[in-house]
């Protein structure tokens, strides 16, 4: 038996990945050549990604993770949003969207596609 998360969470974690995904590749733009340190699909995670990662969720990871262990965990963590977005997509949850906010009003999904493309 396949237990998959129920469908309000999965949209949740494909609009926070969405959301994530853009917020990187903008980040990503202003540095030439990061280094990759991981590709998911052939899309690379760079160093200057982690480093922004870390910028956002550092504060929530234990105080005792610290140097390499702490960029490995985010690195861990940045490859996963990739792999849960990814499945989302070829899930179609997008498809089923139908917030009447700002998600929909400013078409994040569509723009993080863009931003992903483009990366």
């Amino acid at each position: 038996m396949k237990l998959s998360p129920p469908a309000p969470t999965r949209r949740l974690a494909l609009a926070f990945a969405s959301g994530l995904a853009a917020a990187l590749a903008l980040a990503g733009v202003a540095h030439a050549d990061p280094k990759i340190l991981a590709k998911v699909d052939g899309v690379p995670i760079t160093e200057d990604d982690v480093n922004d990662a870390l910028l956002d969720i550092g504060p929530g990871l234990p105080q005792k993770m610290e140097g390499p262990a702490r960029e490995k965990y985010v690195l861990d963590y940045l490859i996963d949003l990739r792999l849960v977005a990814k499945k989302a997509e070829a899930d179609k949850l997008d498809a089923d969207l139908k917030f009447n906010g700002r998600i929909a009003r400013d078409n994040w999904v569509e723009q993080a596609r863009s931003f992903i493309a483009a990366a």
